[in-house]
């Protein structure tokens, strides 16, 4: 049986904790934080330490023990989301005069496709799946693609009502 170390402690603390940004989730980071030193050998020695199974079960559970804290840091709600998907949006977009009259356009395309496309694939309007299975019958995947289309307009003139209703 291997004897735990403060140093090996340190590196797992530093892999599993999310306050520590720079070494979070990242084994040759938390290995050199955690006193090591650095050659070419690094990422291989701390992929070792990491694989020890009494090193992988104090990971298992300190990642369980810290799950709950990585979702507090993550858990936005639905409003908040949206709000800045709309944000991201408005940021697409200029006012120019035209003959006198101010018109809106977006001006970033791309941008602006990726944001309505996250709100759409959020709303589950789209949906990304492998086909692993033979199907001789069934929708054609032409028909899933003007689906996919149509549910992307359908978002376009949703958000476009909200912005001008």
């Amino acid at each position: 049986m291997k004897t735990i170390t403060p140093r090996h402690l340190k590196a797992i603390e530093l892999y599993t904790n999310p306050d520590y940004n720079d070494t979070f989730g990242n084994m040759t980071k938390s290995y050199l934080g955690a006193g090591y030193r650095e050659n070419k050998g690094t990422t291989h020695a701390a992929c070792r330490l990491f694989s020890d199974p009494q090193i992988s079960e104090i990971v298992s559970a300190r990642n369980k023990e810290y799950k709950d804290k990585r979702a507090e840091k993550c858990d936005f709600d639905e409003a908040f989301i949206r709000s800045q998907w709309l944000q991201l949006l408005e940021d697409c977009k200029e006012t120019v005069d035209v003959n006198g009259e101010k018109v809106t356009k977006i001006v970033d395309r791309t941008n602006a496709n990726s944001v309505l496309r996250a709100m759409a694939q959020h709303r589950a309007m789209l949906t990304d799946k492998l086909q692993t299975e033979d199907v001789t019958e069934g929708p054609r995947p032409e028909d899933a693609i003007e689906e996919s289309e149509c549910k992307i307009n359908e978002v376009k003139v949703a958000w476009l009502s909200e912005e001008t209703g």
